[in-house]
């Protein structure tokens, strides 16, 4: 059980840390993808980007049942 709870703490950890990186690569970059995009087309690839994000959170977690059943079945076979 130990070595669950320390993959578990670990894991969780990693998470953390990829998600901080993740905020932080996107301050950093911004101001040079504004730059090179200028005003509108920056306008239009958020749109684009807030469409992907939209989508992504209406997924109600279809791509990870996909994931379990294909894995499952292959497990039986």
């Amino acid at each position: 059980m130990s070595g669950l709870v320390k993959t578990l703490g670990r894991n969780t950890l990693y998470g953390y840390v990829m998600m901080a990186w993740t905020v932080l690569l996107g301050f950093w970059v911004t101001p040079y993808v504004l730059r090179a995009l200028g005003n509108e087309r920056y306008g239009i690839w958020g749109i684009v980007l807030s469409a992907f994000g939209v989508a992504t959170f209406f997924d109600f977690g279809l791509g990870s049942a996909l994931v379990l059943y294909v894995a499952e079945k292959r497990a039986r076979e």
